[in-house]
């Protein structure tokens, strides 16, 4: 009897971690900015302060999308400084434990 609850308990844990670790891949659509001001550098006129909080600040990249008042941290996300204070479109696999996004690909929104 104890094996067989044990084995229970590990299977339950199990599928929790794999849930809570659930990935998705997607396209989304917001504003680059950094993980530090988020929202309120979501604009052309942030995307300076942005580039100085992700080169000088510790922050990471990030995607702002208004209308699910989410922001998404980017990883591998090469352009993004490029693009900084931009609508964009974004390719990649969310991981829905932490809102990282894994960039495949970025582009300015309507390309």
């Amino acid at each position: 009897m104890k094996k067989v609850i044990a084995a229970l308990a590990i299977a339950a844990f199990s599928a929790i971690a794999v849930a809570s670790g659930a990935a998705e891949a997607g396209t989304w659509t917001g504003v680059v900015t950094d993980s530090n001001c988020g929202e309120k550098d979501a604009n052309p006129a942030g995307a300076k302060c942005s580039t100085k909080c992700v080169k000088e600040r510790g922050a990471h990249w990030a995607l702002w999308d208004p209308k699910a008042k989410q922001l998404y941290e980017l990883v591998h996300a090469k352009d993004a400084e490029s693009l900084a204070g931009k609508e964009v479109t974004v390719k990649g696999t969310l991981s829905t434990a932490d809102k990282k996004i894994d960039v495949a690909s970025m582009a300015a929104a309507g390309k």
